[in-house]
């Protein structure tokens, strides 16, 4: 009997299809930056529109000077190249216990691209009196966010997950006031827009017009 029961084991295992391999960072670092000239130019950019933000005082951009703030590398694109989500994030140069990343998302409507921030969550230190480098929050950034961009499709070839983008298109950027929920492009492009004026980013002067 026991003998039947391992050869149906094998039976069973071997027959079984193996798993899909899991999606290195090699590879998420390589869709990301298939596209380097435009990936500088949106980095260019989003330095720019905070550059202003923080001139203006704008509230979330209004940081004090120990505050220490770098985009992330990675800037991750919808599959149309009309949206992406990056990381901000904010080093602490002071005894703290905590420091910051937050989410940082890009529309583009009729070829211009509108930049506004998203939700924050916080990365505990090991040691309250050393800040985190930006390369410690870069891994943390990967770990909570960057890692999910991709997945492998059942014949095994790696393709830009859209769910990764759901944030952007959720209920959570919805208030009632007796309007109808978005439900289409031009509905959402219009809350975006709404967005980034109730941000009070239309300060932003620069012309991104020619970004493409």
């Amino acid at each position: 009997m026991n003998q039947k029961l391992l050869l149906t084991l094998l039976i069973f295992i071997c027959g079984c299809k193996p798993s899909l391999e899991s999606i290195t960072k090699e590879e998420v670092y390589k869709v990301a930056f298939n596209n380097p000239e435009e990936v500088e130019q949106i980095r260019t950019a989003i330095y720019d529109s905070i550059a202003v933000w923080k001139k203006e005082k704008v509230e979330r951009y209004n940081m004090a000077p120990y505050v220490k703030m770098k985009i992330d590398t990675l800037i991750c694109f919808n599959k149309k190249r009309d949206k992406f989500i990056t990381c901000k994030l904010n080093s602490i140069k002071s005894t703290h216990s905590l420091d910051d990343i937050s989410y940082f998302y890009g529309v583009k409507i009729n070829r211009q691209w509108y930049f506004f921030g998203g939700p924050t969550f916080s990365i505990a230190r090991k040691d309250k009196r050393k800040p985190p480098s930006f390369e410690l929050l870069s891994r943390e950034a990967y770990r909570e966010v960057f890692q999910y961009y991709l997945k492998r499709s059942e014949t095994g070839e790696i393709e830009i997950d859209e769910t990764f983008f759901e944030d952007l298109t959720s209920g959570a950027w919805y208030r009632g006031n007796g309007k109808p929920e978005p439900y289409n492009k031009e509905t959402w492009d219009k809350r975006y827009l709404e967005i980034v004026s109730e941000n009070r980013s239309k300060i932003d002067t620069n012309d991104y017009s020619k970004m493409r």
